[in-house]
């Protein structure tokens, strides 16, 4: 399997540096010439290779293309209001999601061959669907009860389930905070196909990726031992970080892409700088917690930097340009497979509405 990523080390175990790597190019040939031929080499010491993180890029683009079906499960006692602000935000903005709204009766029961990605139901109290509460649970699907009446722990206490599965409906902007961190945590794995088809969705599934980004290079600056080995795990992670939130915000794979990946690396040697110049002069033990707290800070800024440049949409003609269009003439466009078109067509269940 090809490395996403490779560290470059000199004859002394040292690892080789980008400018270090470019210079010596330079100096061997010097000028114009000297730094085309020494391009592969500086390429290949980078704590990540280009045409792969490209690769990862395009799989996160499939990724967008799942096919998921939600079910909402009304009380017909709740209110108007409240079943508007919950209908009007699961209108998909595409048909690759399916939503079907049902009303809830006595009779209703939840069968086997139910084939949602996640049920939500909309109660006006916790006295009613227990049944069917129950066997979703027993049934493994991810389950929210939203409650307009009440409090959320008199729910999780009613259907024996946790209050992180229940959200609360007596405030409309509280509610949807809830349930778009519920779905960022329950279908993580669905975050692309989610964030393209409900933009409500977007501020939570974006949170949640630079959570997991910033504590998994803790974790990495916490077990790597050997200087300036964690670098390129660290490195890798960021951009990917940053890619997922591209895509999450409806970005595109263009030439953006490669400047923020340039960001990424910028960052990743400013930051290592930083954590060795408040190292210096620290006893070893001592250092472990500075190095795992400027590699949590640095991720949570570089994520929360991006964030605020997404939302900005700034348009740069020279930038906006498709990075598949620009190779599919060149020998790279067949390293470089289509974005993948998972999932499949779900079946109805049951009668419904459809706002797919």
């Amino acid at each position: 399997m090809t490395s996403l990523f490779s560290i470059s080390r000199g004859s002394r175990g040292g690892i080789v540096t980008t400018a270090g790597t470019l210079g010596t190019g330079v100096k061997q040939r010097g000028g114009l010439l000297g730094t085309a031929l020494a391009a592969p080499r500086y390429l290949r010491s980078l704590p990540v290779q280009p045409l792969n993180v490209l690769k990862q890029a395009r799989s996160y683009l499939g990724l967008r293309n799942e096919e998921l079906k939600i079910g909402i499960f009304i009380d017909p006692r709740i209110s108007d209001g409240c079943l508007d602000s919950v209908v009007e935000q699961f209108k998909p903005n595409s048909t690759k999601s399916r939503v079907l709204v049902h009303v809830l009766s006595d009779s209703m029961v939840l069968g086997d061959q139910i084939s949602y990605s996640a049920l939500v139901f909309v109660l006006h109290r916790p006295d009613s669907a227990a049944t069917m509460i129950s066997q979703s649970k027993d049934l493994g699907l991810p389950t929210l009860v939203v409650v307009e009446e009440g409090l959320r722990r008199e729910a999780a206490e009613a259907y024996d389930i946790s209050i992180l599965d229940v959200a609360s409906a007596r405030n409309t902007d509280s509610m949807i905070a809830q349930i778009s961190g519920w779905f960022a945590d329950a279908l993580s794995e669905h975050r692309m196909s989610l964030a393209t088809d409900f933009n409500f969705m977007r501020p939570a599934l974006s949170q949640s990726v630079i959570n997991a980004t910033a504590r998994q290079n803790a974790i990495i600056a916490a077990v790597f031992f050997m200087p300036g080995a964690d670098l390129p795990a660290m490195t890798l992670n960021q951009i990917k970080m940053v890619l997922q939130l591209a895509f999450i915000y409806g970005e595109e794979l263009t030439l953006k892409r490669l400047v923020e990946a340039a960001v990424v690396v910028f960052s990743a040697y400013t930051s290592r700088a930083a954590a060795r110049s408040a190292t210096r002069g620290l006893m070893r033990p001592l250092r472990w917690p500075v190095k795992i707290a400027v590699a949590y800070a640095s991720t949570l800024a570089l994520g929360k930097g991006m964030e605020a440049w997404l939302h900005q949409a700034p348009s740069i003609p020279a930038l906006d340009k498709s990075i598949p269009k620009l190779l599919e003439k060149t020998p790279l466009a067949k390293l470089l497979p289509a974005a993948a078109d998972e999932g499949s067509a779900p079946s109805a269940d049951g009668a419904a509405t459809n706002y797919s």
